[in-house]
């Protein structure tokens, strides 16, 4: 599985792999934290662009490759590295002042299974298109520059990303 998110702020490492252990929040069954006793967690990530928000806050578009697949990996993970993901209502500590956001912006972009076939399995891969602006952003509230400028020029593959995708 591959994801693209934007996550808050500027990350400054081009990539990285996020190793910490996943638990339930004992406080919150809803939530889950990073915790020594929790199952071991993995996320890798790779920043495609770093820029601004129409509202002046930093954001990083990301690929995101969960090695693992604990609840809310990829949310709690983005989170620890002072980064959330935009839109999370759990995670993101005030999403109001960075972008308000009608859902999060983790979409999965891309999966790779083996499926079965004649002479033996064969790996395919489906890709997910973004959705269209106007389905991330609703009418008047034009999407940030960032979205129009990462986005796939034909909106309906990652073909010119798909060198830099860090799943295959």
């Amino acid at each position: 599985k591959c994801y693209l998110a934007l996550v808050s702020g500027t990350i400054l490492a081009d990539s990285g792999t996020i190793s910490a252990p996943l638990c339930r929040d004992p406080l919150d069954r809803r939530r889950v934290i990073i915790a020594p006793e929790g199952s071991p967690a993995e996320t890798e990530y790779t920043v495609i662009q770093r820029g601004h928000l129409a509202s002046g806050a930093t954001a990083s578009w990301l690929w995101l490759r969960p090695r693992t697949g604990r609840m809310h990996q990829l949310r709690v993970h983005m989170a620890s590295l002072g980064h959330p993901i935009i839109g999370d209502p759990v995670y993101h500590p005030d999403p109001v002042t960075v972008l308000p956001a009608p859902r999060m912006w983790l979409h999965a972009a891309r999966i790779a299974l083996l499926v079965p076939a004649p002479g033996g399995a064969r790996r395919r891969a489906f890709l997910a298109p973004l959705p269209e602006a106007d389905q991330f952003w609703p009418a008047p509230q034009p999407p940030p520059p960032m979205l129009a400028s990462c986005r796939p020029a034909s909106h309906q593959s990652y073909h010119h990303l798909e060198e830099h995708l860090p799943c295959n």
